[in-house]
């Protein structure tokens, strides 16, 4: 799944920067949609099945997605 988001981010970099390399993105706006796809499909899986046995799992969810985006700044 990582390695796909990887992928589709790279494809979204060749796009701003034109042709990179002689590579031909598909386009940035179809590269961004697909990227926010499976990056929601991967949030959706990862609360269904780490966090659904689990009291309180969508505050549990959101606490460590906000501590794991507010490390990065710090």
């Amino acid at each position: 799944m990582g390695l796909l988001r990887l992928i589709w981010a790279l494809n979204v970099v060749i796009a701003h920067t034109g042709i990179l390399f002689k590579f031909v993105s598909v386009g940035g706006m179809i590269a961004v949609q697909i990227f926010f796809m499976i990056s929601g499909f991967y949030m959706s899986l990862i609360l269904s099945e780490k966090y659904v046995s689990q009291k309180n799992a969508h505050f549990l969810f959101l606490s460590n997605r906000i501590l794991r985006l507010f490390s990065i700044k710090l």
